[in-house]
């Protein structure tokens, strides 16, 4: 192919690659030695060949991925396990949804987790699910929560998973779950609610299905958590301990958060994790017919039961609006102290109230000191539908508010929700 010639004064090996441009055949290639080799020790006359190589052209497509090539010195200090010690910043980019102007145009640098569960729902090389069958809104709602928290998913996929172990690691990064419901993917934060869906009471509490089970600790719970996370600011694996104020730190339990790399967020799911260990320690289920499948994973919800004391219940009879006085079909024990409240089932499942409460005329009557016929809905009376149930107790007492564990049909009308009894 040609005849080349170098020339140099020093000590130094020297490394030659040369190019040759050749048409479409196959080769057979030797290398020959024009001058005669100096074997005088001044001399440093050694030719080595390492190797041939061909390129053959061609379209490189590796598909949904990034790429990167480097060209690297080929020194006495390379060798093939540092040539792999490459470290990048890099950043995901990915499409965006909005309730308004949908989905982004391009492409946006972000990372949030929203928007990595979301691709991995839509893209071919995920789910490939139609947009119809995911919870956009739901997931533009966290995506507004996981940005005022601060809280993101820098993680990396390097090998094949399911689809819902993928989003259920991302989801963990920011206290979620993804669970599938009427055929959508949605995904669950746990926080905080206020009011709950839907209030459960002996009147549609299956008759002996309420199964009430506490967790006690042992010689072996955990009492503080060690996270370990890739920390962004060293770049390598750091653990931070979690304890709570009044809690100790004899028997410490190991958890591994995938995709958080920074030390606030993964303490802040620490004490998280080991808050729920403390304090929700209480597990419920009950059966229910077809009320049950109002409630989804994660909802709040209104239990009531005498069994374990939880307020008394039963149903409106009557309703004065004009004086707010409720007719009950069971009478109201008034002997424990404090402020009594009430509260009652809506046409669909939710809770109205808790309402403040004086006692009535009798046993029977109550009157809803704060209800507001502008705002507040007229329970249902009489026998033209189901008439409301009710709940009654002192202030704190009424009922108890549970978070759901799972819905499980356990016939064609009859379902069973487990709980675990919430704690503020």
């Amino acid at each position: 192919l040609g005849t080349e010639t170098y020339t140099a004064a020093t000590t130094t090996p020297q490394r030659l690659s040369y190019r040759y441009a050749v048409t479409e055949a196959r080769y057979e290639v030797r290398l020959t030695r024009l001058d005669t080799k100096q074997t005088d020790s001044r001399y440093g006359h050694e030719l080595v060949w390492a190797g041939l190589r061909s390129y053959l052209p061609g379209a490189q497509t590796y598909g949904a991925v990034t790429v990167v090539a480097m060209r690297f010195r080929a020194t006495n200090n390379l060798s093939q396990q540092a040539s792999r010690k490459v470290n990048m910043i890099v950043t995901r980019r990915l499409r965006t949804w909005h309730p308004v102007s949908g989905w982004s145009a391009g492409t946006t640098a972000t990372r949030n987790p929203a928007w990595a569960i979301a691709d991995i729902c839509r893209a071919d090389y995920g789910a490939g699910l139609p947009d119809n069958r995911i919870d956009l809104a739901g997931l533009y709602a966290l995506a507004q929560e996981w940005d005022s928290r601060g809280d993101t998913f820098n993680g990396i996929f390097d090998r094949q998973s399911t689809i819902m172990e993928s989003t259920t690691q991302v989801s963990r990064a920011g206290r979620g779950l993804p669970f599938m419901q009427g055929g959508i993917l949605q995904v669950v934060r746990d926080a905080a609610v206020a009011l709950p869906v839907a209030m459960f009471t002996q009147r549609n509490i299956q008759k002996q299905s309420l199964k009430l089970e506490y967790l006690m600790a042992t010689e072996e719970t955990a009492d503080c958590i060690d996270v370990s996370y890739f920390d962004e600011d060293v770049w390598s694996q750091r653990t931070v301990r979690c304890t709570l104020p009044t809690g100790s730190n004899d028997k410490p339990a190991k958890v591994q958060l995938f995709g958080v790399t920074d030390r606030a967020q993964a303490w802040r799911e620490g004490m998280y994790t080991i808050a729920c260990n403390r304090y929700r320690r209480r597990l419920l289920t009950f059966g229910t017919e077809m009320e049950g499948f109002i409630p989804a994973l994660g909802d709040l919800i209104a239990v009531q039961h005498d069994m374990p004391r939880w307020g008394q219940s039963g149903e409106i009879a009557a309703w004065n609006a004009a004086t707010k006085t409720a007719t009950l079909t069971e009478p109201l024990d008034w002997s424990a102290g404090g402020g009594h409240k009430l509260a009652f089932r809506r046409r669909d499942g939710s809770v109205a109230g808790p309402y403040n409460v004086a006692a009535g005329a009798d046993l029977y009557h109550a009157i809803l000191v704060d209800w507001d016929s502008g705002t507040d809905p007229t329970p249902d009376t009489g026998g033209d539908r189901e008439r409301a149930h009710f709940a009654f107790g002192p202030s704190t007492a009424q009922y108890i508010r549970a978070r759901v564990l799972s819905v499980r049909p356990a016939t064609r009308e009859t379902v069973e929700i487990a709980a675990v009894i919430e704690s503020d």
